[in-house]
């Protein structure tokens, strides 16, 4: 009688941690819900990033600005965008959560560009939509030009290989 009950609790016992596993990783909100090659198919479909001049062609009532990090200098943004800080390290909290369920666009900010790129493919990766990087520094009208394949930055030195000598 014994090893009929054990017999029958096994299955289930296993089947309830199968299921204990499948729910909590279907209400775990932290995982990522795109491959790599499809945020990278994304990134290079979209021109998401934008400049001074796409801003402010905006209508201000669907964009909200995040600044990731402390900034040391903030661009003149239009008074009437909505503007939210977020700390790098709380980018995944509740709270964060709760803003990016809005339907406005979301216009990320931070110290450099690649720290705002580093935020687009981490939430994107995440699934979330209707995200862009602003690049204060980009001159040409958007869908020209794309700051991190085409490049606002100049080299300052010539690219000359270190060859060291063998003895």
């Amino acid at each position: 009688m014994i090893k009929k009950k054990t017999s029958f609790f096994i299955p289930l016992f296993l089947i309830g941690i199968v299921v204990i596993l499948v729910l909590i990783k279907a209400f775990n909100h932290n995982v990522f819900k795109r491959t790599p090659a499809e945020t990278l198919q994304i990134a290079n479909e979209r021109m998401h990033i934008i400049g001074p001049d796409v801003l402010t062609s905006m209508q201000t009532d669907k964009v909200l600005i995040l600044e990731i990090g402390v900034q040391k200098v903030i661009p003149s943004f239009p008074s009437e965008i909505e503007i939210k800080s977020i700390e790098f390290n709380r980018l995944l909290s509740k709270e964060t959560r709760k803003i990016f369920a809005d339907k406005k666009k979301k216009v990320l900010f931070a110290e450099n560009v690649s720290e705002a790129a580093k935020v687009w493919t981490l939430l994107t990766s995440m699934g979330y939509n209707d995200l862009l990087i602003y690049d204060p520094d980009q001159k040409k009208p958007a869908g020209t030009t794309d700051t991190i394949l085409n490049g606002n930055e100049e080299l300052h030195y010539s690219f000359k290989p270190d060859y060291t000598e063998l003895k």
